[in-house]
């Protein structure tokens, strides 16, 4: 039995900035915008609080905590107060929950994942470049492919990998594109990767949510039934026959 999203042997590729990077639509690739609640205010010219959650619509907002503190050097208490109060900033402008986040200068363990688990974040990615295009066992601590200073050392290796779920996951910053010159490098490294029907573009939380409901699949003790406790449609294939198993249902296989 073979798991995959829209039966593509690859799963995706992501691409991760703050809200400055997102204004770009020439590629079919998806950002992830991981901003403090008064950095998407004072560092974007001329955008309004009213006007982030149409502008950004089709990409995901997601939490960077408020003050951008080393969460390890803090009390519990002032990192839920951290983490929480972004939240509801972040979805006062959003219009919708905002359950991810980004852990500030990558500090983190699995004390503080606990903690972001309790404020209601269901992934977080660290810094930690895996040179992998693999998925995490823990969603809270969710290391990236690379930095995209090192996306195109790995563009070729991914598109010819043909393991089904292969997982691209750059990260970065785009204050980095003020001082660094690779913004043409990483308009060409969209360019090249994008638009590729065997793979889905997405975001981090559709991923996560994806991968979660494909775990919590129940299948039943020979094998030939599968129910489907999610809100997701999960696709795959068993020998030749596509299936797809729909939310709330039981599905044979």
């Amino acid at each position: 039995m073979q798991f995959k999203h829209f039966l593509n042997n690859r799963l995706t590729v992501g691409t991760e900035y703050p809200a400055s990077a997102a204004k770009s639509g020439n590629f079919s690739v998806r950002e992830i915008l991981f901003c403090m609640f008064l950095m998407i205010l004072l560092s974007i010219s001329g955008v309004s609080g009213r006007e982030v959650g149409e502008l950004y619509k089709g990409h995901e907002i997601s939490c960077h905590t408020l003050n951008h503190p080393l969460m390890n050097r803090i009390p519990r208490t002032e990192i839920m107060r951290e983490i929480w109060t972004d939240r509801a900033n972040l979805e006062k402008l959003a219009g919708y929950p905002v359950q991810s986040m980004s852990y500030p200068c990558g500090e983190c363990n699995e004390t503080i994942a606990e903690l972001c688990r309790n404020a209601g974040i269901i992934y977080s990615r660290t810094i930690v470049s895996s040179g992998k295009f693999a998925l995490p066992d823990d969603f809270l601590l969710w290391n990236p492919t690379c930095h995209h200073n090192q996306a195109e050392k790995y563009q070729e290796p991914f598109l010819n990998c043909h393991y089904d779920m292969s997982l691209f996951y750059v990260w970065g910053h785009s204050h980095e594109f003020q001082t660094e010159p690779d913004w043409a490098r990483m308009e060409n490294f969209c360019r090249e990767i994008s638009g590729k029907s065997e793979i889905w573009y997405a975001t981090n939380i559709e991923i996560c949510r994806y991968v979660q409901a494909v775990r919590d699949l129940v299948i039943s003790c020979d094998g030939t039934l599968a129910y489907n406790p999610s809100a997701e449609t999960i696709y795959c294939m068993n020998d030749e026959k596509r299936i797809e198993i729909l939310p709330g249902t039981v599905t044979e296989l």
